[in-house]
């Protein structure tokens, strides 16, 4: 599905359109971007093209933050599979029009609840999960990527739900996982990445990978654990660490084939794409050449 070139994701969605001031009538009762999919959607279009435009091989859905405990109060509770599916077709529509070359990830967040710390709420994320992840799988997103990963419990009901929805609409949809964690390698509900890649590795899941916080010191680490696709995405705060180191930083961890696919997390926009994708691309050159 990748192939042997590097790709490169897309930044922040909720970034962009932060920076947009975007008029409040469209948010109603809530601060939601993800509801721009329905009340405004030229708005998330926009976004689309603009990473499109400075690179990104891959971009997400706006559906991160789609699910009954952020929406919980809102007029758009019970819209989670609306907002989810229309934000898929959304950005199969803009990326139809540069060809086949760009991929459509559907954007599935940690929400704001831990099954880690509040078990009682596992029939309620259950069915979070079955809304939002249904409604990507019907706007034919061309993979699922469950990102910022900070509690196991959490990842394996996503997971559940997932392999659930497959076999029910007899169809398969690649799944990538990125998680957020410490240096050591540990999410924040104590467990480390690599037991859980032991326990959860399946056929659907084509990749790993490390996004948003605390993880420039384990990204290295991960292509000892898995033989599969490494994703990076660092927020802009560690982008801005790396600075005028950000090029050599990023083509040493191309070179050693430690990631395969990158783009930007929390903070980043179009401008960081445009640099990734310079950077990627002399790579892609340089290993066709040799």
């Amino acid at each position: 599905m990748f192939g042997e070139k590097v790709l490169v994701l897309d930044g922040a969605m909720g970034t962009v359109l932060k920076n947009k001031n975007i008029d409040k009538k469209f948010f109603n009762s809530t601060t939601s971007f993800e509801v721009l999919n329905i009340t405004a959607e030229d708005e998330v279009k926009d976004v689309h093209r603009e990473y499109i435009e400075a690179g990104a091989d891959i971009i997400e859905t706006n559906t991160f933050n789609c699910n009954r405990f952020s929406l919980k109060g809102t007029e758009f509770e019970d819209s989670i599979y609306k907002i989810c599916k229309k934000g898929a077709e959304i950005a199969k529509e803009v990326a139809k029009n540069y060809g086949n070359r760009v991929l459509v990830a559907g954007s599935i967040g940690p929400t704001v609840v831990s099954l880690t710390q509040n078990s009682t709420v596992e029939d309620d994320l259950r069915k979070s999960y079955r809304e939002q992840i249904g409604g990507l799988i019907d706007g034919r997103v061309d993979l699922l990527l469950i990102e910022t990963v900070y509690d196991y419990r959490n990842l394996k009901l996503a997971l559940e739900v997932s392999e659930e929805l497959f076999k029910n609409k007899r169809l398969n949809i690649p799944i990538i996982i990125s998680f957020t964690c410490s240096e050591k390698g540990e999410i924040y509900s104590g467990e480390s990445i690599q037991n859980i890649i032991k326990e959860i590795d399946n056929e659907s899941i084509v990749g790993y990978g490390l996004n948003c916080v605390g993880m420039t010191q384990f990204i290295e680490k991960l292509s000892d654990i898995t033989s599969k696709k490494i994703i990076f995405y660092p927020n802009d705060i560690i982008l801005k660490e790396l600075d005028n180191n950000l090029e050599n930083y990023i083509y040493n961890l191309l070179k050693k084939n430690y990631i395969h696919i990158i783009g930007g997390c929390c903070g980043t926009d179009s401008k960081y794409i445009e640099k990734i994708k310079k950077i990627v691309k002399t790579f892609n050159c340089n290993k066709i050449v040799k």
